[in-house]
Order: structure tokens, then sequence, then C-alpha cells
């Protein structure tokens, strides 16, 4: 009868207790990589500078990793030195290897608010929402300059808002 009372206490004792261990095993995960920002930071600096040729500084650097998955990633929040507004996301693996950024798109979105803006203000007087977000295919980007494109681009949807207040 001792025996079994004490079987029974340290499978009673297991199943207390091991939801916690596995909680604190997957929190190990968080507590490591969440340690080393730091290199997913390095990682994304060097990635971007050789990419781009400016500086840029890192906002905020987060860690997620979905339960089940083998691995997870960092999503850092940047913007160049020289245009604190203009904020950008980039996304690392573990191994800090960087698997995608923004920049193009929203350096292209605040070019625009920022020549097009003052042009269709007075049009609307105030009464419009203004929403800008580019995605191109990546043969259009390697095509195409950013300044370059935006000039082409941007009459274009000039005269497109100009017909819609008409009409």
């Amino acid at each position: 009868m001792k025996k079994v009372l004490i079987i029974i206490g340290i499978l009673a004792g297991l199943v207390v207790i091991s939801p916690f261990l596995l909680l604190g095993v997957y929190a190990l995960d968080f507590v490591y990589y969440e340690a080393n920002d730091d290199k997913a930071e390095k990682a994304a600096l060097e990635y971007l500078e050789e990419k781009y040729g400016e500086r840029f500084v890192i906002d905020e650097v987060e860690y997620n990793k979905i339960l089940g998955d083998d691995g997870g990633d960092y999503s850092l929040s940047v913007h160049p030195a020289a245009s604190p507004d203009i904020t950008f996301g980039v996304d690392t693996t573990e191994k800090y290897q960087v698997i995608r950024d923004s920049y193009k798109e929203s350096n292209w979105s605040a070019q625009f608010r920022k020549e097009m803006i003052p042009i269709i203000e007075p049009i609307f007087q105030g009464t419009g929402v203004y929403y800008v977000y580019g995605s191109f295919y990546s043969e259009i980007e390697e095509r195409y300059q950013l300044k370059t494109a935006i000039k082409q681009y941007t009459m274009r949807i000039l005269i497109k808002a100009l017909k819609a207040s008409i009409y």
C-alpha cells in the first residue's frame, strides 16, 4: 500500500510540475534569443548599409517564435539616420540572416507624400485621407531607380486624382 501511495504521489507531482517544465524550456528560447538582440541588430545594419549605402538606426527589436515551430525570427523597426520620419521593418532569422526589408516601399511612400500632398491637398481642401503603399515586382524594382520611377508615376497619379475630383 505504501508503494502504491508513493507511485501515485510521484505521478501526481509529475502531472503538476511537467507543464511548468515545458513552459520553462520554451521560455529559455526567448531568454537566449532576446539576450542576443544585438547580433540581429548588427546583421540588419550591415545588410542595410551595404545594400543602400547609408546609415540606419534601430528603433526596436522583437524576437518571435510560434509555439511548435523549430525556429523563430527577429522583427526590427528601423529608420535612416538622415530621415527619422521614414520607419520600416526588417526581418532576420534566428541565425541572423536578413530575409526581408521594406525600405524601398517606405522611402517611395515618403517621397510621394512629400511631392504630392502639397498638390493634392488644395484640391480636396482637407476632406481627403491619403494612403500610400508601394509594392512592386522585383523585376520592376531592379529595372528602375526610385527617383526616376517616382517622377514618372507621380504625374500619372496626379492626373488620376484630378480626374476623380472633377467627376
